[in-house]
């Protein structure tokens, strides 16, 4: 009788050990998944604001350029304003 409950007790451990170390890796992989997670929201989020932003940096671009080019016509010399109007929405 008490080798029988020697018995069971150590294959209750053994469950027990094989369960505390399946409960570690499930914990493991949420941790992982919960990052991954994270990381996909944040990525989204930036490309996201990426193209939303696109535009109005090609205009930005478009009007840095023409006030650095020299021979700028009187038009093209007011593009500071539209510059400015610009990245105040940034």
């Amino acid at each position: 009788m008490y080798q029988r409950f020697q018995t069971q007790s150590k294959e209750l451990q053994d469950i027990n050990k094989t369960l505390n170390e399946r409960h570690t890796l499930i914990q493991e992989e949420n941790r992982t998944n919960q990052q991954k997670a994270r990381l996909r929201e944040a990525n989204r989020l930036y490309h996201q604001m990426q193209m939303e932003t696109a535009p109005q940096l090609g205009k930005m671009q478009t009007l840095i350029h023409a006030i650095s080019k020299e021979d700028c016509r009187e038009e093209e010399k007011t593009t500071p304003r539209g510059l400015i109007i610009i990245g105040a929405y940034f």
